[in-house]
This record gives C-alpha cells, sequence and structure tokens, in this order.
C-alpha cells in the first residue's frame, strides 16, 4: 500500500508516524517524570513528619510514657495516607504506635528488616509499588533513644497517574484524528 502512495501522501505518512511517535515518547517521559516527581516528594515530606513526630516524642521516651507519645503519634490522622506508625525506644521494643482506623494490617509495608534498621542512627526508607516505609532515628543529646517508623500507603502516586494517563488519552485522542484527517484531505 504504502508504494502505491504518491510522495506528497508519503511525506505526509512519514510526518504522521514521527509526530505518533513523539506523543508516545513525550507521554512516556511525562509519566515517568510524574512519577519520580511525587515519590520524591512523598519521601521528603514522611521524612519530615517522621522527624516531627521523634521530636515530640524525646521527652516520652525518657520519662517512660507511652501515652504521651501515642498522643503524638494520634496527630498523624491527619494526614490519610499514613497507615500506621510506631515509636521504638533504645532497645529496639515498640513503645507506642498508631494505625490508620481505615487500614487492616501493618504489614504490608515492611520492606526493611526491623532489627537492623533499628540499629542504623541514620534514616532509611523503602519504596514499593505501594508503600512508603520510613525509619528515622531519635536523638537526644548526641544519644540514640529510639526510633520512628511510617508507614504510608501510595494511592495518591496512583491517582495522580490516573489522572495523567487520562489527560494524555485525551491528547492522543484528539491529535490522532486530526493527523489522519490531514492524511486523508490531501
Amino acid at each position: 500500500m504504502f508504494k502505491k502512495l504518491s510522495i506528497p501522501h508519503k511525506l505526509t505518512a512519514i510526518i504522521m508516524l514521527a509526530c505518533i511517535i513523539i506523543l508516545i515518547m513525550t507521554s512516556g517521559i511525562a509519566i515517568l517524570t510524574e512519577k519520580y516527581l511525587f515519590r520524591q516528594g512523598m519521601v521528603d515530606k514522611i521524612m519530615s513528619l517522621s522527624r516531627i513526630v521523634g521530636a515530640n516524642s524525646r521527652y516520652a521516651l525518657v520519662y517512660r510514657n507511652p501515652e504521651t507519645a501515642e498522643d503524638t503519634l494520634s496527630t498523624l490522622s491527619a494526614e490519610h495516607h499514613i497507615n500506621a506508625a510506631i515509636i521504638f525506644d533504645g532497645d529496639g521494643k515498640p513503645f507506642a504506635s498508631y494505625r490508620n482506623p481505615s487500614q487492616t494490617s501493618m504489614d504490608k509495608g515492611r520492606c526493611l528488616a526491623l532489627p537492623s534498621v533499628l540499629e542504623r542512627e541514620e534514616e532509611t526508607y523503602c519504596i514499593t509499588s505501594d508503600h512508603l516505609a520510613m525509619f528515622t532515628p531519635i536523638f537526644l543529646d548526641g544519644e540514640k533513644i529510639g526510633s520512628v517508623y511510617l508507614l504510608s500507603d501510595m494511592k495518591e502516586l496512583q491517582r495522580r497517574l490516573w489522572y495523567v494517563g487520562v489527560r494524555l488519552l485525551l491528547v492522543f485522542s484528539t491529535s490522532f484524528p486530526v493527523l489522519f484527517s490531514v492524511f486523508l484531505n490531501k
């Protein structure tokens, strides 16, 4: 079929093919960029929350007051994407915990080996397709007195990627008829 076309039609077909390839590549780049930027923003946000919870839980750990630590963790209910949070004492034992009432399990996001993470003195995180797990050590006067574990879902990322997909579908659905009409009119 391509051999039977005139040179102007062949040029138009080549230009259309190039436009389609560019649209597909641009769409892929848009999706990857959105995913990367959102994930990095999510890590930054969860890291900040973890640091705040840790700072506000220091004296609860020092004075062995788990009720105060649980009150601090309960403020995370304002963050709908936080599924669970645990404050561990200096020995690595759970001291206080929070579970989002809409979540049924805290085990979904455990992608890090708990004992090795609790021994670290730096922030550590792990991202899966469904969850972000963040461990942040709690220090007082340079001494590690505990750790904070936050588990966040990634539903917002999935929602945003869905919206990007819908927008790209709209671009494709309007672009292809225009390209084909140019081809057919010549």
